[in-house]
Order: structure tokens, then C-alpha cells, then sequence
């Protein structure tokens, strides 16, 4: 104990953790433990746009004719999966705000 503040050392014994927030009566987080369909949604969402920009920054750079054609569908392919996300996030509030939980 390290003035009453618990010290875990794991297997390896190298990285000690305290847990300087336990005392603190106003500490709140909003890191949710189960994350929910709308977290998942979203997180999809961002993975998706992050794919499609990658997908056109490959395309801009492509050499032959072959490799503009793979770069684009893949682009439309990232771009329809983008679009049915954004339906199913907005599905998901609009559930959530009829009083539903998702």
C-alpha cells in the first residue's frame, strides 16, 4: 500500500498502477463498460470513412487502369457499407428516443 492507495504490479512486476481516482467524491467518467448498438454503429461508421479515404488516396495515386478499377469499387464498396451504417444509426436513435433501449 502506498498511503492507502492499492499498488498492482502484474506478472511482470514492472508497471505499478494506482488508482489515484478511487477517493474522489466529483470523478466521473463516461467510458461505458457495455458499449451499446449506437457505440457500435458509430465506431463503424468512423472505420468505414477512414476506409474510404484511404480507398481514394490509393486511387489518386494508382498507375495503371487495372488499379483504378480496384481502387474505385473498393471506394463504392466502402461507400454503400458508409451509407447502410448511417441508416442503422439513425434507426437506432430514432428507437432509443421513442423510449426504447437499444
Amino acid at each position: 500500500m502506498l498511503r492507502g492507495r492499492n499498488i498492482s504490479c502484474g506478472k511482470a512486476g514492472l508497471i505499478p498502477s494506482l488508482k489515484i481516482f478511487a477517493d474522489l467524491d466529483d470523478f466521473s467518467s463516461d467510458i461505458k463498460i457495455t458499449p451499446e448498438q449506437i457505440d457500435a454503429c458509430r465506431l463503424a461508421l468512423e472505420k468505414e470513412q477512414e476506409m474510404i479515404d484511404v480507398c481514394q488516396e490509393l486511387l489518386e495515386g494508382a498507375k495503371t487502369e487495372q488499379d483504378r478499377q480496384l481502387f474505385t469499387f473498393l471506394a463504392e464498396q466502402k461507400q454503400m457499407h458508409y451509407k447502410m451504417f448511417k441508416a442503422g444509426e439513425i434507426e437506432v436513435e430514432d428507437y432509443e428516443l421513442a423510449g426504447f433501449e437499444s
